[in-house]
């Protein structure tokens, strides 16, 4: 009895684990560190924001550079502030000059 309420359980976990997978969400903050500094929008290709929510408490910002890397940004920042407004006024996710 005591194996099938172990193998009950252990099933009820992984199921849990794959569902949340297949939805692609992590319950987590992907952004641990910020950068602090000033960078010039030309080096950024793609800007992604992702509203705070019950996967993490604060707003994250998501840059991806012409050099292929993702750094995470300052939401609080007055220049990523800026980048985001340019952003929300031409609904894509890409800057224009």
């Amino acid at each position: 009895m005591d194996n099938k309420i172990t193998l009950s359980l252990l099933l009820f976990t992984l199921t849990g684990f794959c569902h949340e997978s297949l939805l692609g969400g992590e319950l987590r903050c992907r952004c641990l560190q910020t950068a602090s500094g000033l960078m010039s929008p030309k080096h950024l290709v793609h800007v992604e924001i992702i509203p705070k929510g019950p996967h993490c408490g604060t707003v994250e910002v998501i840059a991806t550079l012409k050099t292929s890397q993702q750094i995470c940004l300052d939401p609080e920042a007055k220049w990523v502030k800026m980048i985001i407004k340019r952003i929300l006024s031409s609904s894509s996710g890409r800057l224009r000059k």
